[in-house]
């Protein structure tokens, strides 16, 4: 963003000598908005074998770095990528809360709706209200569904590891 700016120097010798106006063209670079969603790029959901009703998908790691207070947008979008073909109408079934332009960051799947062994792409994007605009940032995540469950590997110890 440009800017111009204008300064009036009073000079002074004891006593006020004059001044001076001067223009200065000032550019402001802001950090871009950091959009997230938690659980990587692609993620595992066996929803055949999930307890739980809901699959929560959670951006609250999204930020505007140039401004900490910003209320953030969320626009979200999932589309089924590869599986049983699904029209747009089915699609806003598939989510417990609609979370188009809020300011909330989850978004809440029912796993009843979601077909097993399919690829999903969630889409969203992030919007934060700045001076002079708004600034917007996109990421995405695939959600791959299965019936089957997920093996879960613990690690315990904390011992050395030679090398």
């Amino acid at each position: 963003m440009l800017c111009t700016y204008t300064q009036v120097f009073n000079i002074y010798r004891g006593s006020n000598v004059g001044n001076s106006k001067e223009t200065f063209l000032v550019s402001v670079k802001t950090e871009p908005v950091i959009a997230q969603i938690r659980g990587g790029d692609d993620r595992l959901l066996p929803i055949g074998s999930l307890t739980e009703s809901k699959i929560l998908i959670d951006a609250s790691l999204s930020t505007d770095p140039a401004n900490s207070t910003a209320k953030l947008n969320y626009n979200w979008l999932l589309s089924l990528s590869s599986g049983p073909t699904i029209n747009t109408s089915s699609l806003q079934s598939l989510a417990t809360e609609q979370m188009f332009f809020t300011t909330v960051p989850f978004l809440y799947l029912n796993k009843s709706s979601l077909i097993s062994d399919s690829v999903y792409h969630l889409f969203l994007n992030v919007t934060s209200r700045r001076r002079g605009g708004k600034a917007v940032s996109s990421t995405s995540q695939v959600l791959r569904t299965t019936s089957t469950a997920v093996p879960v590997v613990s690690v315990l110890g904390g011992g050395i590891v030679n090398e």
